[in-house]
């Protein structure tokens, strides 16, 4: 048991870690409810389940200097470079925003929050973090603690911890009263967090460049 709080801990301690997941949260949860950015929440927790699997499986590809984790890292830069500028280019003028007095159709509702899932998706799976955080979980996991069915109870708490917790976040963003006390600066903060996602891709390109 102590094993499991100690791999507990670690993986919540790494969730208060502002990454990019956060921030397209944030973002969607600010342009468009946290029912929509909800999908985001759920892409992201498949894209970790992913790799929870990946990683408990042994994959190899999940070493930092296997072909594939480079080609993971490259994808991941670009599109996290694609996601900053559609923030700053976009910023103020996303058409998923929603006021209270507007009516959704079902089906708009329905695509916008297929559209975050798929970006959430994306953006966990090509994020090179989760690969070598879940790698180096497993790496713990010794002895009766590595049987099969203590890898399930770990990649259960885990996925449920990361989709609980996104939720969590996008709810307390996306609430009516904090949209409405944060119209005004919307744009700005649509802004930083395009430009804090472009410094982040392009510091991992300048840490590939230097190896």
């Amino acid at each position: 048991m102590q094993v499991f709080r100690m791999i507990a801990a670690a993986h919540f301690l790494a969730l208060l870690s502002p990454g990019p997941d956060f921030f397209l949260i944030a973002r969607t949860s600010l342009s468009a409810g946290w029912r929509t950015a909800s999908g985001a929440c759920v892409g992201i927790a498949v894209a970790n389940g992913v790799f929870i699997v990946a990683a408990f499986a042994g994959t190899a590809a999940l070493r930092p200097d296997s072909t594939l984790f480079l080609v993971v890292q490259v994808a991941g830069c670009a599109y996290l470079l694609y996601l900053g500028v559609l923030f700053v280019r976009h910023a103020g003028s996303s058409d998923l925003r929603v006021s209270a007095r507007q009516t959704v159709l079902p089906a708009d509702a329905a695509a916008a929050w297929w559209r975050a899932a798929g970006m959430g998706f994306v953006s966990g799976i090509l994020n090179p973090k989760n690969a070598l955080f879940y790698a180096s979980l497993a790496a713990m996991l010794t002895g009766p603690y590595a049987s099969l069915g203590w890898k399930a109870v770990y990649g259960t708490w885990m996925f449920g911890i990361v989709l609980l917790w996104d939720l969590m976040i996008a709810i307390l963003i996306g609430n009516q009263a904090v949209l409405r006390r944060f119209a005004r600066a919307l744009p700005w903060l649509e802004r930083i967090s395009g430009m804090v996602l472009i410094a982040m891709a392009l510091g991992v390109i300048g840490l590939l460049l230097t190896r």
